[in-house]
């Protein structure tokens, strides 16, 4: 059957380039006029002021920038501006009120400056907004449009060139130290599609720092890394992430600072609110740190004052007592019994639940060791008993190979099988009622048999674990429940989906017989509607595909991670895309597993392993959808045979010929062709015909196909997407 991609939900991510003009001391603010403007709800309204950089020691800190926005209801924010590069400065904001805005930018180093001000209309949007503490259950969250969050979550080692993500690694041969890795759009798609939705990027903790300085003196930040977080925080939004973000790896003047040093570290986090607060859902002040009650509440309360999102503030070592924290994140490594995986879980959650706060625990994993044949198991026991016991888990993820080993912290694997499971999860919490607490359940055999039990005027849900015997099926046990309306009761297994029984039931207590099961079984009923299909939201920041006749095609793409742009706010639909480059797009969009030849050897000589497209390469090329050239054609090009030329423009035809191998069609040829430029002695015939029938592609209005043209961005987005989706 044909890999089908998970779809995204429609978003724009609006980025505005103005080159201001400079203005002298005290003039009058320059006015720029440009067509209405319109914005979807809460993507990112930005805002880039040109000014020359170069006579400042240091313009983070010599030069302010402030937006102010004015919104339908003539409410004010103010939010503050940061040096991007050289004579660039940017303002960003995510605008919540539908209607009609106004702003205005200015920039000033206290004696010249320059302005800029205009106006846009904010639309509705599919993007739901950011996420809130449910106002009727403390414990759980939801989107500011009142649908239910359920996060589950990992974090991992990032490098400042965002590349090497460790991914599906294996016991890694003598002398590897890097073991297995990606690059970040298979990475996030994969993790994405497994129903991972929320990422710890925890600054200067296993990944880049954003400041060179922070210090009485005047801070100084990094800018190659402050880049690479606005593109970090891009791509998860992008790829259907919420982001957790650590401000301080280890802070600085941990104990009483001085009030310089206290206006010191303000003055970092002013900078890291302004940059990256519009894609954040929450903040976490540092990472395994303690300082001075003074220092949380000073620095905590700064944040708060400085966030026009007001974003949860958590921290960790966790100090759930202080009233300026709002979650409560402990850290949990362990490797426990798995028989007892679900009650160690509860309880934890029970004692951290105790001061009232919602509990995200940022850090979990095993001790010892990362993997073992048990620990996918342990994983799926300790994520379903979280999710019942109004928790949440940001799993530390180590899956650049199965054997890193750490008697404390070793982290997880997490692998096809654990993101398996994790998928069941969220396609059973998907769409939960947001309403639902926790409530008490009743086995028949709880010698054998632990639950756990949630409630709400529209759902009822259980989890049960055999925490006596995981090998041999568990009969003859029954549970009394007490939904509150009637419905459609599913049992189902956590460990593959499948569905085991359903019936329906009457509101009001009851028992109910549980189905033959081993390990585990979950139960939901429910006179909801069945969830819709699993969202990924999106937000597009290219400027340049508006009225583009294969916009929906570039925009699903990018959403699954599979094209990006030339740039980040281009895709360039007019460029050329070289068959190294369409090599990842296909592999991608198809979703076809990823593999390379044993030992790390190459099958093309100008392929080597080093080249950022070689695992799509070799990929299509087992598969049996891509392939080199002979041997005259390697050499008339310079190359080695045997070579695939991964530089070389790739045509109309040959890319058609490869999406029709990829796509499984099977090839069909009418008795007059339907291009004057494509007869059947055309080596492309069949498959032009064939994809032309499945409605992937199409020709020109003077009746040509041109199967000899360098394909187009655009159009290598249309013919993919129809491909992957097309009948």
């Amino acid at each position: 059957m044909k890999p089908k991609p998970l779809f995204a939900i429609l978003g724009l991510a609006l980025t505005l380039l103005l080159t201001l003009t400079n203005l002298p001391s005290g003039a009058t603010p320059a006015v720029h006029s440009r067509p209405t403007l319109t914005v979807p709800r809460y993507s990112i309204f930005e805002q880039t002021l040109t000014w020359p950089s170069s006579g400042y020691q240091n313009p983070w800190e010599q030069v302010a920038v402030t937006m102010t926005l004015t919104s339908p209801s003539n409410q004010q924010t103010i939010v503050g501006g940061f040096y991007y590069a050289a004579n660039t400065w940017k303002a960003r904001f995510a605008p919540a009120e539908m209607g009609d805005w106004s702003w205005q930018a200015v920039l000033s180093d206290g004696t010249n400056g320059t302005s800029a001000s205009g106006s846009f209309t904010v639309v509705e949007s599919t993007w739901p907004g950011f996420v809130r503490q449910n106002p009727t259950n403390p414990y759980r969250w939801v989107f500011d449009n009142g649908t239910s969050y359920d996060p589950i979550g990992i974090g991992d080692c990032i490098a400042s060139d965002l590349l090497g993500w460790g991914f599906d690694g294996e016991f890694r041969r003598p002398g590897d130290e890097q073991g297995w890795r990606t690059d970040i759009d298979t990475y996030m798609s994969a993790y994405n599609r497994a129903g991972v939705n929320l990422f710890r990027w925890s600054v200067n903790n296993c990944a880049f720092n954003l400041y060179q300085t922070i210090d009485t003196t005047g801070n100084v930040y990094l800018v190659p890394e402050g880049q690479a977080g606005d593109q970090l925080v891009q791509k998860l939004r992008q790829h259907g992430f919420r982001t957790y973000m650590t401000i301080f790896g280890s802070p600085p003047f941990p104990q009483s600072p001085t009030p310089q040093q206290l206006a010191a570290i303000e003055r970092y986090v002013k900078y890291v609110v302004d940059r990256y607060g519009a894609y954040i859902d929450f903040w976490e002040l540092m990472n395994e740190s303690d300082v001075s009650a003074d220092w949380y509440t000073q620095v905590a309360t700064y944040l708060r004052s400085r966030d026009p999102y007001q974003h949860r503030i958590s921290t960790s070592n966790p100090q759930p007592a202080l009233s300026v924290i709002d979650i409560n994140s402990p850290h949990w490594y362990q490797r426990e019994d798995e028989f007892t995986s679900d009650s160690i879980t509860w309880d934890n959650f029970a004692s951290w639940k105790a001061h009232g706060k919602p509990v995200i625990v940022g850090e979990q994993g095993n001790s010892v060791q990362n993997w073992d044949d048990r620990s996918a198991l342990r994983m799926r026991l300790r994520s379903w008993t979280a999710f019942f016991a109004e928790g949440v888990f940001i799993f530390w993820n180590t899956s650049f190979a199965k054997d890193y080993h750490n008697s404390g912290a070793a982290n997880i694997y997490l692998g096809p099988e654990e993101r398996g499971y994790l998928r069941v999860l969220q396609d059973f919490t998907r769409d939960f009622d947001s309403q639902a607490v926790t409530t008490t359940l009743t086995v028949t055999r709880p010698d054998l048999v632990r639950g756990y039990a949630l409630t709400s005027p529209t759902t009822y849900a259980a989890y049960l674990h055999s925490y006596t015997n995981h090998s041999t099926t568990t009969r003859g046990v029954s549970v009394t429940v007490a939904p509150q309306a009637a419905g459609t009761a599913t049992w189902l297994s956590p460990a593959t989906g499948q569905v085991l029984a359903t019936l329906q039931v009457a509101a009001g207590t009851q028992q109910l017989a549980i189905p033959d099961f081993i390990t585990d079984v979950a139960l939901k009923i429910s006179n909801l509607p069945p969830p819709s299909p699993t969202p990924t939201s999106c937000a597009i920041p290219f400027v340049d595909i508006a009225g583009n006749v294969f916009y929906i095609a570039i925009q699903q793409l990018y959403c699954q991670g599979v094209v990006n742009g030339t740039d980040a706010t281009h895709y360039s639909p007019a460029g050329t895309s070289t068959r190294g480059q369409f090599a990842k797009v296909v592999v991608l969009g198809f979703g076809l597993p990823l593999s390379t030849p044993a030992g790390g050897t190459q099958s093309f000589s100008d392929v080597p392993p080093s080249y950022f497209a070689y695992v799509y390469i070799e990929t299509g090329y087992q598969q049996g959808i891509l392939s080199g050239f002979d041997q005259a054609t390697c050499q008339s090009s310079g190359a080695t045979f045997p070579c695939y030329l991964p530089n070389r423009a790739i045509t109309r035809g040959q890319l058609t010929k490869l999406v029709a191998g990829a796509a499984h069609y099977v090839l069909t040829t009418p008795g007059t062709p339907s291009f004057s430029d494509v007869p059947p002695s055309n080596v492309f015939f069949a498959y032009i015909e064939t994809a032309r029938l499945h409605e992937a592609v199409s020709g020109y209005p003077d009746g040509t196909f041109r199967p000899n043209n360098s394909i187009r961005r655009d159009e290598m987005a249309q013919i993919v997407y129809k491909g992957v989706v097309g009948p």
